[in-house]
């Protein structure tokens, strides 16, 4: 079984910090490239959410900023990253609207704004299928 990476979220205003943990083949952090990726967000061992999104600048300090905002509202604990992929040429907004739409037409009542899906438990491999798809 190959190793999970942890590390923390920590906040200066005295809120636990919450850990992110580095699923296996979740990819490398992207930095400066169209990238999109996904995020499993939870309270202990309960699924809050899952997250797809996009970033062009850094997508381990994109998750630092979702963690920060998300854990005003939800009782975060940790965060499994599944995915960081890189779109290549193509804008990441185009995998993300061809995720969002996927997802949203597989599991309608799980949608929510910010491309979150919540009380369903997405696969990695249905996130790979649909970005292979849209990148091929």
């Amino acid at each position: 079984m190959e190793k999970i990476t942890i590390k923390l979220r920590r906040f200066k205003d005295g809120r636990p910090p919450v850990s992110m943990e580095f699923m296996p083949d979740c990819g490398e952090n992207l930095k400066d490239v169209q990238a999109v990726y996904f995020f499993k967000f939870y309270n202990n061992n309960k699924l809050e959410f899952n997250k797809v999104g996009t970033s062009a600048k850094d997508v381990v300090g994109r998750l630092r900023d979702e963690i920060g905002e998300y854990s005003k509202k939800y009782p975060i604990t940790r965060v499994e990253i599944h995915r960081i992929r890189s779109c290549g040429d193509y804008p990441a907004e185009g995998a993300e609207s061809a995720l969002r739409a996927e997802l949203i037409r597989r599991y309608p009542k799980a949608f929510r704004k910010n491309d979150r899906f919540f009380n369903v438990d997405i696969s990695p491999t249905v996130f790979d299928e649909i970005v292979s798809a849209f990148l091929a």
